[in-house]
Formats: structure tokens, C-alpha cells, sequence
């Protein structure tokens, strides 16, 4: 089920402007949002051209929020 823009500014209200959004994906398409989850992070800790710059870590010292896709209901149809 997509989440529509009034859900999605309603769940972002509840975190600082100053927090960072962060997205998971890979390879191609389009996706619609699965959950919306606070993480700590540690930036640029990746340096390879295929995945993210950023990485999941609960030493880490910023807090993001990462967009997470919901899974394909079309796949294995």
C-alpha cells in the first residue's frame, strides 16, 4: 500500500528538520514506502560505487531516518 504525502509529513513531524532521510534500494524500479525507521548511522564509511556511502551502526553518531521499501506484492506472480 503506498503511503500517501499527509502520512508521510505526519510521521516526519515527529523528528528534528536537522535529521537526516536516508532511502534503501538497489538495482531498479520503483517502490512504495514499507516503514519509516529512526537508525544511527555512520556517514561515508563506504567508498565502493555499489552500495550506499552510509552505513547502519549503533555506535554511531547521527541519527537518520532511512525509507524503507515495502516488498514487490507483484513478485513470484
Amino acid at each position: 500500500m503506498s503511503i500517501k504525502v499527509k502520512d508521510l509529513k505526519s510521521e516526519l513531524a515527529k523528528y528534528s528538520d536537522e535529521t537526516i532521510v536516508l532511502v534503501d534500494g538497489y538495482e531498479g524500479g520503483l517502490a512504495d514506502i514499507g516503514l519509516i525507521k529512526s537508525i544511527k548511522v555512520k556517514l561515508d564509511v563506504n567508498k565502493e560505487d555499489y552500495i550506499g556511502p552510509h552505513e547502519e551502526n549503533p555506535k554511531g553518531t547521527t541519527t537518520a531516518i532511512v525509507l524503507i521499501k515495502a516488498q514487490n506484492p507483484n513478485a513470484g506472480n
